[in-house]
């Protein structure tokens, strides 16, 4: 089986060594997960049969960077992955398993977050 891993941090790295431990193939994506285009391309190139999502934002030093940053955190908590399973879709992978906020926000964030990007959709959609 074939794996490609997006998100090159500590969950990634860490999926990419222990597939590779245990004889799989994978793969780290080099592309930004944001830009659909060059996911889409890289994913059609590499024709991985499992795609795994360990792509988000945690903030940098700590979480709460993400408090304080509210916009990059929703591009990369809830757009990316977004993005990610648009493209699953569309290339027809059979299922997707979705992931939690819960390591970067409390259960308030996420619903102004989730309200935030209802909000911003619907102006995107203009």
């Amino acid at each position: 089986m074939k794996f490609l891993i997006v998100g090159n941090g500590y969950m990634g790295n860490n999926f990419l060594r222990h597939l590779k431990e245990v004889g799989e193939e994978a793969i780290m994506s080099h592309v930004d997960a944001t830009d659909y285009a060059a996911l889409k391309a890289e994913i059609q190139q590499t024709q991985p049969d499992v795609l795994i999502n360990c792509a988000g934002v945690t903030g940098t030093p700590n979480v709460d960077w993400c408090e304080d940053h509210k916009m990059e955190t929703m591009v990369g908590n809830v757009f990316l992955p977004l993005n990610i399973a648009r493209v699953a879709q569309e290339l027809e992978f059979d299922a997707v398993a979705e992931n939690s906020l819960d390591a970067v926000s409390d259960r308030d964030f996420a619903i102004e977050f989730s309200a935030c990007a209802a909000m911003a959709m619907m102006h995107f959609s203009r």
